[in-house]
């Protein structure tokens, strides 16, 4: 009888000390802990961590945690500081991560006029996520067919307001943003959709999806907020009577480019973003706008002209009729 429990205590034993192996090396978080980066504060205890740890689904036991920490002569190295968990990091892993100094946030401005593509750019430039497939595959990247993740448009309300095919273009709000390196391109999305909240969606009255597709045309045409009124009120006009828009900027969010000047093959391309090509608004925005080009969506102002062109100096020019329009271009566009 004394040999059978010796055996079962050893067996207890065994399972005790695979458990504790699989915890400590095997185990992988959960992936809800890869989304947020996690805040060590100065001070905190051993068990205040591995408490914080435990709660967003890095580890399963805090006493595993902390024991392997004892263990490895690492229990005095924990530093404070904003820590990222990579998918497939064991308890160990975790605590060497946290023996390295935590990461200072990434300061990130995103100007207004940008695209899902600029936008995508310049934060793999600034390596807050890894690749711009990363960012479409959140937003819906620029194409006449984009899926999202349902759960956004169940958080964010004003995204039931947009096409069901239309991706997050025009929503990502231009702003200087904090992100650590390594952020998932979903906790970027969403920071950005909160900013379109209380920036944007708060206004009285919300723009609907056809202005913030107009603010959009007027965000990439002209800069000086007079202009863009007058320009707004222009694109309405041309809309009523039929006229296509003829933008250059629709034509190079089409094709990807950023040319100042369009070339006849571009002005070919076969896509309802070409406004040379399809008349009326394109289905989607081609920017993410501020409020100055939103707010001149909204109100514009009222005046007598049907074309324009901005000069390279950035002046822009009225005309009235196409001859008008014609002479201003051989002027000011050689």
């Amino acid at each position: 009888m004394t040999k059978l429990v010796s055996i079962g205590v050893s067996f207890v034993v065994i399972i005790a000390v695979l458990f504790a192996a699989y915890e400590a090396y095997l185990k992988k978080p959960a992936a809800g802990a890869l989304s947020e980066p996690i805040v060590i504060a100065r001070g905190m205890t051993t068990s205040e961590i591995a408490d914080i740890l435990k709660r967003s689904g890095v580890i399963s036991s805090t006493a595993v945690f902390t024991a392997v920490a004892d263990l490895s002569g690492h229990l005095k190295d924990l530093h404070a500081g904003t820590f990222i968990f990579k998918e497939g990091m064991s308890a160990v892993d975790a605590i060497k991560t946290l023996s390295v100094q935590g990461q200072a946030e990434i300061s990130v401005t995103i100007p207004e006029g940008y695209n899902l593509r600029d936008i995508a750019a310049r934060l793999v430039l600034s390596k807050v996520i890894a690749s711009s497939a990363d960012l479409f595959k959140a937003t819906g990247a620029p194409a006449a067919s984009a899926k999202i993740d349902t759960s956004l448009v169940n958080d964010y309300s004003f995204l039931a307001y947009k096409p069901a095919n239309a991706g997050l273009e025009g929503y990502l709000f231009p702003d200087t943003y904090r992100f650590y390196a390594g952020t998932d391109a979903n906790t970027v999305v969403r920071r950005m959709l909160d900013d379109y909240l209380i920036k944007v969606a708060s206004l009285s009255p919300a723009p609907d999806y056809s202005t913030l597709v107009l603010a959009s045309l007027i965000e990439r045409e002209v800069k000086d907020p007079a202009d863009r009124a007058k320009v707004a009120d222009i694109i309405k006009r041309r809309l009523a009577l039929g006229m296509p828009l003829q933008f250059d900027s629709t034509v190079n969010y089409a094709t990807g480019k950023s040319s100042p000047s369009v070339s006849s093959k571009d002005l070919g391309t076969d896509s309802l973003w070409n406004t040379y090509k399809y008349a009326g608004l394109p289905p989607t925005p081609i920017c993410n706008p501020g409020l100055d080009s939103i707010a001149a969506a909204q109100t514009p102002t009222p005046n007598k002209y049907l074309y324009f062109l901005t000069a390279p100096d950035g002046t822009v020019i009225y005309s009235q009729t196409l001859d008008e329009q014609n002479a201003a271009k051989a002027k000011y566009l050689k």
